[in-house]
Order: structure tokens, then sequence, then C-alpha cells
């Protein structure tokens, strides 16, 4: 009976979270250039394509198998179905894992902050969870087995064998995410325990190895704030293995079944295309050595408050915490300082003070770690500090967002142990996600009144604040002039398009659906336009992908924009979207 009330509030937390993603489910398009990516590429999965044979992706096949089988069981209704119920299941998994560390009253206040903060809304544009997003998958994974392993330390060794499949499943979706997961999981086990000399040769070996992949994945991009914030964690996450550690019996009995457990599911997913393309095509494939290319500035508060953590860390004072404190404060500042409006202002310093979170929690849950107590913070510190590497290269709200169900519950654990009031403990997290959720509930407000515009694409019907209605309804009439050409017929789709040969149920021509400048590099490009210009697709759509890298494409691919120019003339203008009908052949 016990254990069936303490299962009520979890899942209460996941139908809650579960019911204000479906709520939002119909709500615009958050990212027409990711989300188009991502859903043109599962159409071609759904067709029969494999990922990197047939079309360039840096993502697994097991994510392109589960979007090809929810496309064909319902579309895109089905797509945006199954992302409400990952939601879901991280809101719940979240409340035990921040009841577990900060008690049941803060659990509620860990949902609600990952609602307001990492489950926002782009009013006017879309919900970035409705963006059928790889992370989101990894990021319920992170907390699934920052659960089963966090209940006991050291975990049983079915734990990690568990831990191994679902890591290994994430590599087959997110090969990044997967490795850095299990990673984590594995420092987990080896420093379940806390011994004198601390563990054995295999847990030291284990942890080093951690250590120097941190090292050398931010190596390509020297050492930038990123490398500041995201490596020292890491690098003290294993020199724990001095204090605490597995005997090297103990150690084997736990990495074995891990490693068999990933290596079974992972190995399976990438076998066909290994065998298709080796081992160093494949790595190409999924986007080795391209870190620079993709590479986005971390926050600098972030650095701040990471200096601020190591304090923490390492002096173990009231001062200490009182600078943690000033740090956040700080990236809330700069954050809002860089905004013109109030509401904006507010977005941009909650982002801020975000990313700053992720070092101050890692930090403190490390220290805490350090002195020998904490068993269940254990495996949510060590997979949150390798988990934390996925802001690498690209340190954007959008990557930080799956991550939430990680750090919030290391955050309110050292909230709890605040000198300050009962009630206040819990009330301020309350009226700090109140204050957030603002703009999102402005958004809810609208459809629950029916304010909104309801825009049909295909088969999907998405709703949108009014005056905000117009790239909805230019994807519409793209995908209306696409669908004149024959089913069996394929579209040149350029720089990053796919929204609206998705929409319109076209397959693209090629096997690039995303041409960010640097991937493919010059030669591929050339190679794809000397073969289309031997047979040019009946249709093109191009956009302009303002503001974003994307935009340099039309600098980037000379061949292919003279292909665009001279074989193409334009049929529909749906800024940013254009339509171009192929030249007649001359006689």
């Amino acid at each position: 009976m016990r254990s069936a009330r303490r299962a009520d509030a979890p899942l209460a937390a996941g139908l809650v979270v579960a019911a204000y993603a479906a709520a939002l489910r119909p709500y615009g398009i958050f990212d027409y250039v990711d989300e188009g990516l991502l859903l043109v590429q599962a159409l071609r999965a759904a067709r029969g394509q494999a990922p990197y044979v047939d079309f360039h992706t840096g993502y697994g096949p097991l994510y392109f198998r589960l979007q090809a089988w929810l496309l064909a069981a319902g579309g895109w209704d089905a797509i945006r179905w199954a992302l409400v119920a990952v939601q879901g299941a991280s809101g719940a998994l979240l409340f035990v894992l921040a009841r577990r560390l900060a008690g049941p009253a803060l659990a509620w206040a860990a949902v609600a902050l990952e609602v307001a903060f990492f489950l926002p809304v782009a009013p006017g544009r879309g919900a970035p969870f409705n963006a059928p997003y790889p992370a989101w998958y990894a990021g319920l994974a992170g907390v699934a087995l920052a659960v089963l392993l966090g209940g006991e330390a050291p975990a049983r060794p079915w734990r990690a064998a568990v831990a191994g499949l679902i890591a290994g499943v994430v590599a087959a979706m997110k090969p990044s995410s997967g490795l850095l997961l299990a990673a984590g999981a594995a420092a987990a086990v080896v420093l379940g325990e806390v011994r004198d000399g601390g563990g054995g040769w295999v847990a030291r070996a284990l942890l080093a190895l951690v250590a120097l992949a941190a090292v050398a994945l931010v190596l390509p991009t020297g050492f930038t704030v990123a490398a500041w914030v995201l490596v020292p964690p890491v690098v003290a996450l294993a020199a724990l293995g001095a204090r605490r550690g597995v005997a090297d019996a103990a150690a084997l009995r736990h990495l074995v079944p891990l490693a068999a457990g990933f290596v079974a599911v992972a190995g399976t997913a990438f076998a066909p295309a290994l065998a298709a393309l080796g081992s160093g095509g494949l790595a190409r494939e999924i986007g080795a050595g391209v870190a620079a290319l993709y590479a986005l500035p971390f926050p600098w508060p972030a650095g701040v408050a990471a200096a601020a953590g190591l304090a923490v860390f390492a002096v173990r004072s009231r001062g200490a915490g009182a600078l943690a404190l000033a740090a956040l404060a700080l990236a809330v500042g700069a954050g809002a300082a860089g905004a013109e409006a109030p509401l904006p202002a507010l977005r941009l310093g909650a982002e801020q003070a975000a990313f700053a979170l992720v070092p101050l929690a890692l930090w403190s849950a490390l220290a805490e770690l350090r002195r020998g107590v904490a068993a269940a913070a254990l495996a949510p510190s060590a997979l949150a500090a390798t988990a934390a590497l996925q802001l690498y290269p690209r340190a954007d709200f959008v990557h930080l967002m799956p991550l939430g169900v990680l750090v919030l519950p290391l955050v309110l654990r050292v909230w709890a142990r605040l000198p300050l009031p009962p009630r206040a403990l819990i009330a301020l997290p309350l009226v700090v996600a109140a204050v957030r959720f603002a703009p999102t509930g402005l958004v809810l407000g609208r459809l629950a009144s029916g304010r909104v515009t309801h825009v049909a694409l295909g088969t999907t019907d998405l709703v949108i604040d009014p005056a905000r209605s117009e790239p909805l309804r230019a994807v519409a009439r793209a995908a209306a002039a696409v669908r004149a050409v024959a089913p069996e017929e394929s579209v040149l789709a350029f720089p990053a398009c796919g929204i609206v040969l998705f929409v319109a149920e076209r397959s693209p021509a090629g096997p690039h659906d995303y041409f960010f400048p640097g991937r493919p590099d010059r030669a591929e490009a050339d190679a794809l336009a000397t073969r289309l210009a031997a047979a040019p697709p009946p249709l093109a759509v191009t956009c302009t992908a303002a503001d974003t890298a994307l935009a340099d494409a039309w600098r980037s691919y000379p061949a292919l924009v003279a292909l665009l120019t001279s074989r193409y003339h334009e049929v529909l203008a749906a800024p940013p979207f254009t339509v171009r009908a192929r030249e007649p052949a001359l006689p």
C-alpha cells in the first residue's frame, strides 16, 4: 500500500507535464529548419532509405526507425504525441529523482521549474518540445539512468546491465549522447563505495579514461569558456576515485554487463552502416571532426558561475556559497541587459541563469561527494557531469533544455540546505517558476479561448497566433505548389527547406537536406550539382534561412546556386520559400 501511494505522486507529476505538452501539441513550428530537417528525413526512412547510405545525418539508425514507424502509424500527429509521452515520462522520473534528493515538497517545485524553464514556448512561433529532437529521448534516458542507478550504492550488476541497454538505445539514436550517458553510468557504478585508498585499478583506469575523453572532446576548439565550464567537473569526478570506488572484482561485475548491454543494442543498430561505409566513413557521417564548424560560444556568465562553483568545491564555506549566488545574479542580469523589452528580458535572463546553474549544480554535488556522503546523489551527479558535455560544441538553449531533468534535482538539493524557513524554501522556487511561466500562460490562454488561427499542413492542423500565421501559410502554399509534381518525382531543396517537402509528401533529390557551410563540403556539393545538371528535378524549393548560419550557403555552394538560377525559374514566392520550375529543354 505504501509503495502504491509513493507511486501516485510521480504519476500525477507525469500526467501534469504530459497534459501541458498535449495542450501545446498543435502550436506552431518552433524552427522550420530543424524540425523540417528531422521530418523530411523521417519521410526518407519511412520510404525505405537508410541513414548514412542514402541520406546524410548525424543521428542514429534507431531514431529513424522510430520516426518512420510513427509516421506510418499516424503521421506528423503521431510524432508529436510521442513527444508528449516522452515529456510526461520525464516529468514523472524527475519527480522521483527530486523527491529522493530534495524531498517531496521540492519535487513539485522541480516539476514547476522544469515546465517553466526547460519546456518553454516561443510565443508566435511554436514550442521546442514539439520538434522531434533526439535529445528529448536522451534527456528521458538520462533521468531514467539516474533513478535506476541512484537508489543504492553500489548499484546491483543487473541495474548496470539495464543501464547499458538504455545508453545503447540512446547511442543508436544520438551517438554522442549515448556514449556520454554510458560514461556517466560507468563512473557511477565504479564510484559506488567509500573505501580507504579509493577504488581499485579498474575503477581508476575507467575514471581516467572518462576524464581523458572529456578533454579530447573539447580539444579541437582549445581552452574556451565551454572547456572551462564542462571539463573540470568530469576531471574532478575522476579524481574522486582516490577517495571512493569499488574493488576490481566488483568493478568488473558491473562494467562487463553495462558494456555488453550497450554494445548489444548500439552494435546491432550500426552494423549495416558500418559494413557499407567502414569505420572511417561511418565516423565521418556521424560528424567526427566538425566540432569547430558547428561551435557556438558558451555564455560567458556560465564561465563566472563555473569559477564560483569551483570555489564551492574547494573552499566549502558560506562565502563561497554567496559567491555562487552572486554569479547566478550576474548571469540573470547579463541576459536581461541584452533585451529591449520586458518579456524578452525575462526570457534571456532565464536562459542565462539556466546556463549558470549547470556548473553551480555540478560543483555543489561533487563537493558533497568528496565529503564521502550522499550515496543517493552519486549517480545523478556522475550522469549530469558527463551529460553536460552535450552542450559542446553548440551551447544554445535548445541543447540545454533536455538536461533540465538532471540538473534541477541537484540544484534543489543544494537549495534545500540553505538556512531559510521551510515555507520560503518551497515558495520561492514556485514564485520564480510562475514569473518565468508568464509568457507561456498567455499563449495557453489564447489557445483555451480559441483566439488562434488554424492552418492545415497536409493532414495536420496547426494553430498559431493570428498575427503570426503567415509563416505557416507560406509552408502550406509552397507545399501545395510542390504537390503539382507526381509523387514519384524528387524535388531539389536548398539550403534547408525540408518542411515544405515533408508537408507535400515528396522526396528530396540527392542525399543532403541541410547545407550548413562546410558540411557537405564544396566538393560534395559540386558533385551533386553536376549529377543533377544532367537531369534536373522538375521542381526546386529554396529558402533564405535569414538570420541563421545557413544564410551563408548561398555564397558557399556556387555550383548549386548556378544550377538553381540557370535551369529553373520562379513560379511561386511564399517568403521565406520560393518554388522554382525546371526550364523547358532546348530543342
